[in-house]
């Protein structure tokens, strides 16, 4: 590990894992189409923060993008909007302004972790996975164990009648590891706000999959 990098190492892992449990909570706070849209502002922190703490140059064009991708998020999300997410989902949302504030924060956790892997980038990408991994195992852990001390048990965590959820859970647990391989490679590779630019790409790929998965 390159000298000075670990630190950057650690930041991301903890950011990376405390991001996904900020995701679950925005959830049962926001409609999805909010989300999508207010977590999509991680882009234009990451361009802002590689320029201030990488010295990146940010571009007008990659800005005017940005703008119009944004644009476009807003567009689908708010589009799709019409589906009656809370009759969709069984819950009532009378807590948005809490979970616009944690959406934004995601955005910002989001924009940090690519600054960075931007920062560590003389770093082997094993060891950013490595220390994800850990760090993702570790907390939900130390947590559970939490509430089994507290709380008299019996528990039964991840226990469902349909083994289909446990394809999922797997096949959701790949995919990120994926996802994350290609995440850090792209972000080693070139500059926060270049790459945060093509990452809007996901929202084309995730309407695709909204489509053929939940019709």
């Amino acid at each position: 590990m390159a000298p000075g990098t670990f630190k950057f190492v650690i930041i991301r892992a903890v950011l990376g894992s405390t991001e996904f449990i900020l995701w679950c909570w925005a959830l049962l706070l926001l409609p999805m189409s909010y989300l999508s849209i207010l977590s999509e502002l991680a882009p234009f922190w990451g361009s802002l923060l590689g320029w201030y703490m990488n010295g990146e140059p940010v571009r007008c064009i990659e800005i005017c993008a940005m703008f119009l991708c944004f644009g476009c998020v807003i567009g689908i999300a708010l589009g799709s909007s019409n589906r009656g997410e809370e009759a969709l989902t069984g819950l009532t949302y009378d807590k948005m302004p809490l979970g616009i504030g944690v959406a934004i924060v995601i955005s910002l956790f989001s924009a940090i972790m690519r600054v960075m892997t931007r920062a560590g980038k003389d770093t082997h990408i094993s060891l950013f996975m490595y220390y994800y991994g850990a760090v993702g195992a570790l907390g939900p852990f130390l947590a559970l164990l939490t509430i089994a001390i507290v709380n008299k048990g019996p528990y039964s965590f991840f226990v469902y009648s349909d083994y289909r959820a446990y394809l999922w859970l797997l096949l959701g647990c790949i995919l990120d590891q994926i996802c994350l391989m290609a995440s850090l490679v792209a972000f080693m590779s070139a500059s926060t706000g270049f790459v945060s630019l093509l990452a809007y790409s996901i929202v084309f790929w995730a309407f695709l999959a909204d489509i053929f998965i939940f019709g």
